[in-house]
């Protein structure tokens, strides 16, 4: 009941802090510290947890980790091939300009996604050792991510007959 007059006291009609008192000032500055404290300690369990929860669903070997990677990029792959090959359609039946923008975000976010995906394959490879197969494997894919990333940066404002010419090439390149 104490703590509630001294509380009251420190505040005016209108919710302001009246700061006139200096057990005001420490009261106002103690309270806005836990809060502050209460935050902090709240957000960095939330953190820990979320690592945590997903370091245990990642395989227990270094080798199983490489291969879930490459699948995950290769995944990336088929859904960026799926993007250009929908944008490809839209440009060849003559849709309007806004569904072309749209298949050009739509490509260009799948081969964001495809290049992220190869880096973090690139990572689990330097980390196993492995430089056969899955190397070779990772290089294809990265040079997938970067063919349709410049085709996205170069062909965005082209013309027509340009962007239809080059798309078809890439698709028609990369089976």
């Amino acid at each position: 009941m104490h703590l509630r007059r001294i509380i009251a006291s420190c505040y005016s009609s209108r919710g302001q802090i009246k700061g006139q008192s200096g057990h005001c000032r420490l009261l106002a500055s103690g309270i806005a510290g836990l809060l502050l404290l209460a935050t902090l300690a709240t957000g960095a369990t939330g953190c820990t947890s979320l690592y945590r929860r997903a370091q245990g669903q990642l395989p227990p070997n270094v080798t199983a980790e490489l291969n879930l990677r490459i699948s995950e990029a290769q995944r990336a792959e088929q859904i960026t091939r799926q993007a250009a090959a929908r944008l490809y359609d839209d440009l060849t039946h003559g849709n309007r300009t806004s569904a072309h923008q749209s298949g050009f975000d739509r490509l260009e976010a799948a081969a964001f996604d495809l290049e992220r995906r190869v880096l973090a394959a690139r990572d689990v490879a330097e980390k196993s050792g492995e430089t056969a197969n899955p190397s070779n494997v990772i290089e294809h894919l990265s040079q997938q991510a970067r063919s349709w990333l410049e085709y996205v940066q170069n062909h965005r404002t082209a013309d027509q007959a340009a962007r239809l010419k080059t798309l078809e090439n890439l698709l028609h390149l990369q089976r």
